[in-house]
């Protein structure tokens, strides 16, 4: 089930997006770029989203096995549980917040990070630039910015 979350999943949805980049992101990055991603996905931004409405969480009934932030037609903060991986539920969870943003816009972007450009590439995602962000003095980190039209309006 996908519902938006409510301020008691706060604390459920910052450790399991902090356990998932701790247990996925060291392959792909540098211990900056790293802490960079734990600091950006803290629980007072995690709770300031969810206040706001932009936080969904998909759920078994009793545990939040993935998450994502939809803020308009900017798609953020997807994770899922690590223990819950290549279950379709990232694939499901996106289906449900772009459909949601697709109800007001022709498409949708995001920021990927370099783990999940492969699964948002065959979400239909196609990237449209490449940008650098400092992540402390003289440290840049780049990223791409993909885009998926709703091919409804096609």
């Amino acid at each position: 089930m996908i519902r938006l979350a409510n301020i008691n999943d706060a604390h459920n949805v910052y450790t399991l997006i902090q356990d998932t980049i701790l247990a996925i992101y060291g392959e792909f990055y540098s211990a900056d770029e790293v802490k960079f991603f734990l600091d950006l996905h803290n629980e007072a931004a995690i709770e300031k989203d969810i206040k706001e409405e932009k936080v969904y969480v998909l759920t078994d009934g009793k545990c939040i096995l993935a998450t994502c932030t939809l803020e308009g037609n900017h798609i953020l903060r997807l994770f899922v549980d690590k223990a819950h991986l290549r279950k379709g539920y990232g694939r499901e969870m996106l289906n449900y917040v772009e459909s949601r943003a697709f109800e007001e816009y022709e498409e949708c972007v995001l920021d990927t990070s370099t783990p999940a450009k492969e699964f948002y590439t065959a979400m239909g995602y196609v990237a449209i630039g490449e940008e650098k962000i400092e992540i402390k003095s003289g440290v840049l980190m780049k990223y791409e910015i993909m885009k998926k039209h709703n091919r409804s309006d096609i």
